[in-house]
């Protein structure tokens, strides 16, 4: 799968807090970091960050503007919408720089200022 096409899926299952969906782009020994949160590694213990990110708020929309690859390395940026549990937007900028093993992913980093949360 080209590298535009694997961001696009990632964040369709991203954007509809599909674990399962998530699962399935992950390495085993995934390395994770998001903003400004210690990072984790596991497949388990990211899928575990992640799911209380979603439930943290209501919904988000990625807006994908660019994505860059360097062999087996993929970077996006875009913006983000999120909203919050009591029904209010906010929106911010991201950048997700991946490297990949076998359309597995084995370094996840994800810049973004999360203060307006």
């Amino acid at each position: 799968m080209n590298h535009t096409t694997f961001i696009e899926k990632l964040y369709l299952r991203v954007d509809n807090r599909d674990l399962d969906g998530l699962a399935t782009f992950l390495a085993e020994g995934v390395r994770f970091r998001f903003a400004n949160h210690p990072p984790v590694v596991g497949k388990q213990a990211v899928l575990e960050a992640n799911r209380a990110f979603f439930d943290s708020i209501a919904a988000m929309n990625h807006i994908v503007e660019h994505v860059f690859t360097d062999g087996d390395w993929v970077i996006c940026d875009g913006r983000v919408q999120y909203v919050r549990l009591d029904g209010t937007t906010t929106t911010a900028t991201f950048a997700t720089v991946l490297r990949l093993d076998a359309d597995r992913i084995v370094e996840y980093l994800i810049y973004a200022d999360l203060s307006a949360l």
